[in-house]
């Protein structure tokens, strides 16, 4: 049967026929679509396990917010729990792997001695890790290149301490705040040669990260051996620095979040690493079924790492916030000799 447009005797089957075609295959792309989502999200059981209720302001907060993103735009379910202070972190891990839960996000990974052991007793289970990585095919580990952001700070440091003594106080002495205070340490010395860095821990366990009173009486001893700016990688313990500068009204600097606004009369920059969208990036990747490396770097070429000047604070120039592009420049210049000499120094595998 043919229909023919009575004005222009133009044949209308065809027209309508490829209409009804082109809907059909579209609604099957939507629904082949859909069902692929659905079978991607249904491969993932994600868990992470933290000591305590994360704060938004810390690296824990950061990592909150990055499978909130994960859960909302990619519709998984990551499942949180809080263990309690008479529960082991590593037989909580072992009881999500038997329970099905895929992947295990391990926050404490760099001071959990026995997890390299459970990853490998449980192969079929994938494993996200922060700060560390493993030669285990079912690990990921999230690893920063802090050390380049940390030089900037360092070098901040440098310019600005009138006594030459400078502290560093870490939550625990692992590679991966090595990697901070590596850095530190370099730009450090290439702004004042003379200066001296002085390098203090708040604790040999994953509750270093939680002891701010610790952190700040570290802080209160340091500043009485005379040092005037202070550069703390502690977690949440950082806050017991930020509250001991504050009152002795000495320089320090923010890390992860932004601490400028919290305590603008003592912290001059913040170094924030986004670790919310490196969650996010690397759980995406799960999703669509990539598993193809045991670490993942992210730092300033991404813009995964930055630093964020404070203008409130009563040390900052001008001339500082050109300094600041200017070293950061160089952060993504692999012939500079800052980057050559952090690469070569400060490791980038931990």
């Amino acid at each position: 049967m043919h229909i023919k447009c009575a004005h222009t005797g133009f044949d209308l089957v065809k027209p309508i026929l490829n209409i009804v075609a082109l809907l059909a295959i579209f609604s099957s792309l939507v629904f082949t679509q859909s069902a692929l989502a659905e079978t991607q999200s249904l491969g993932l059981k994600p868990i992470v396990i933290y000591k305590s209720k994360p704060n938004p302001q810390s690296f824990l907060g950061l990592i909150e917010k990055g499978l909130d993103k994960t859960d909302k735009l990619l519709g998984i379910e990551t499942t949180r729990k809080i263990i309690t202070k008479e529960e082991s972190y590593t037989a909580s891990i072992i009881s999500a792997v038997k329970a099905g839960y895929d992947p295990i996000i391990s926050v404490y990974a760099t001071s959990t001695p026995q997890l390299s052991n459970v990853m490998k007793a449980y192969p079929g289970t994938r494993f996200v890790l922060y700060d560390i990585s493993f030669d285990i095919a079912n690990s990921l580990g999230i690893l920063f290149d802090s050390s380049h952001a940390a030089y900037i700070l360092g070098y901040l440091a440098g310019s600005k301490t009138e006594s030459g003594k400078v502290g560093f106080i870490g939550g625990i002495d692992n590679p991966a705040v090595e990697n901070f205070r590596c850095g530190f340490e370099l730009g450090l010395h290439d702004a004042n040669p003379n200066a001296a860095l002085n390098s203090e821990y708040v604790g040999t366990t994953s509750d270093a990260w939680l002891n701010s009173t610790k952190a700040e009486e570290i802080a209160e001893g340091l500043i009485e051996q005379g040092i005037d700016v202070l550069f703390p990688v502690a977690g949440f313990s950082s806050q017991g620095v930020y509250k001991a500068a504050s009152e002795n009204s000495i320089t320090t600097f923010g890390v992860d979040t932004n601490q400028n606004d919290a305590y603008s009369h003592v912290v001059m920059a913040s170094m924030l690493k986004h670790v919310d969208d490196a969650t996010f990036a690397v759980m995406k990747q799960l999703y669509l079924g990539i598993w193809n490396s045991n670490h993942k770097h992210f730092g300033t070429s991404q813009n995964m790492v930055e630093i964020i000047l404070n203008p409130e604070h009563q040390a900052v120039r001008e001339e500082d916030k050109v300094l600041l592009e200017q070293l950061s420049n160089k952060m993504k210049m692999t012939s500079s000799r800052p980057l050559k000499a952090l690469n070569r120094n400060c490791s980038r595998h931990f």
